[in-house]
């Protein structure tokens, strides 16, 4: 759940407009049109906020920390070719810096860390997974 002020903070900063809420309501309304499925409604509004409803598959972080986490099981398995093309498969995910088209200060200086950070472990892994640092086999 993201509080409605967080959300306010992420997309108008420090100068929200006076209607405020209102605007906030209409954007998450043309959201859920945007995101309508059969079933349950992907966009919910619970007291202080918002939940929203995403599948592993449908946000780039997500597949990438699942192919880091298949390439880990591979490497278990001795199987360092494959973790080699998992970890290539999650480096090709990336373009450019995180959040680079974002305009939401507030927004890229909470994740933009965290998305580094998590590349970074992927370039290390494959390093050491696949070039034998740290003593790891080829």
């Amino acid at each position: 759940m993201v509080p409605a002020d967080e959300l306010i903070e992420f997309v108008w900063g420090s100068a929200p407009p006076s209607s405020v809420r209102a605007t906030l309501q209409n954007y998450i309304s043309r959201l859920r049109s945007t995101l309508t499925d059969v079933g349950e409604p992907r966009i919910r509004t619970l007291p202080h906020g918002y939940l929203i409803t995403v599948l592993d598959d449908e946000l780039d972080v997500s597949r990438f920390e699942g192919l880091r986490a298949q390439a880990a099981i591979a490497v278990h398995a001795g199987d360092w070719n494959r973790a080699a093309q998992q970890l290539r498969a999650a480096r090709s995910l990336w373009h450019g810096e995180p959040l680079a088209d974002v305009p939401s200060e507030p927004l890229r200086a909470r994740a933009v860390p965290r998305l580094t950070e998590l590349r970074l472990q992927a370039v290390e892994s494959r390093l050491r997974w696949t070039c034998g640092w740290g003593g790891t086999p080829r």
